[in-house]
């Protein structure tokens, strides 16, 4: 669904946008594609992980862990939304959402990792 409509109808979308706004969705999409990189590279450790490619320490490292960035957990303004394709903002809140549980999770892997090396 994304791909397809990032492919054929943003596009279009935004070349009729005023450049304001245009320069708003792009920056937004440009949000939803760091949230989902992080969120990647996450899933990504954890399959590397299962599948005994890299150990449980570093699977927990920093370097796999969504960041909390303010860039990722800002919200669209609702002022903003009003001038976006409805894809768009329904994309931005989807990998809002998707990111807040992945740090979540993340946070808990690490969180245990830590508990269990901590032990004697």
């Amino acid at each position: 669904r994304t791909q397809g409509y990032a492919q054929n109808d943003l596009h279009r979308q935004l070349e009729l946008m005023e450049p304001l706004n245009a320069l708003h969705v792009s920056s937004e999409i440009m949000r939803i594609t760091a949230r989902l990189t992080q969120v990647i590279a996450w899933l990504m450790a954890q399959k590397a992980l299962n599948c005994g490619e890299i150990t449980a320490q570093e699977a927990a490292s920093k370097d796999y862990h969504p960041n909390n960035s303010p860039i990722c957990l800002k919200q669209l303004d609702e002022n903003l939304a009003q001038h976006m394709p409805s894809m768009v903002v329904m994309l931005l809140d989807d990998s809002y959402r998707l990111y807040v549980r992945v740090t979540h999770l993340a946070d808990l892997h690490a969180r245990a990792f830590e508990e269990e090396t901590s032990r004697p």
